[in-house]
C-alpha cells in the first residue's frame, strides 16, 4: 500500500505539455529499449527497480491478466474476481472497484 501511494503521488506530480512524448531507455546509448539491456542489468547486480519492470509490463501490455491468458489459449473464467467484468490491463489498473477505492479509476 505504501508503494501504491508513492506511485500515485509521483503520477500526480507529472506536468503535461503540448509537445509530443518521447520515450528514452537510459540503459542503451541509442535510447531504445532492448531485452538484452534489461537482462544485463539484472545479472550485473546493478540497481533493480521492480516498479520500472512493472511499468514496462503495463506499457507493453504484458501483465498476466485473463485477457493475456486467453490469447495463450487458456480457457478459465474471464471475469475479474471482484466485479465480474472482463479482466484486462486497463480494467485492473483503472476501472475495477478496487482501483476506485484508491482514487485511480
Amino acid at each position: 500500500m505504501v508503494e501504491w501511494r508513492e506511485m500515485i503521488a509521483k503520477i500526480q506530480d507529472i506536468n503535461l505539455c503540448a509537445e509530443n512524448d518521447r520515450m528514452i531507455w537510459k540503459l542503451e546509448l541509442s535510447g531504445r529499449f532492448s531485452v538484452k539491456s534489461v537482462y544485463k542489468i539484472m545479472l550485473s547486480g546493478g540497481e533493480k527497480d521492480e516498479r520500472a519492470i512493472f511499468f514496462w509490463m503495463v506499457w507493453k501490455d504484458r501483465l498476466q491478466t485473463v485477457e493475456q491468458l486467453i490469447i495463450g489459449k487458456w480457457n478459465g473464467v474471464a471475469e475479474c474476481k471482484l466485479c465480474d467484468q472482463l479482466e484486462t490491463r486497463d480494467h485492473l489498473l483503472l476501472c475495477c472497484s478496487i482501483a476506485r477505492q484508491f482514487g485511480v479509476g
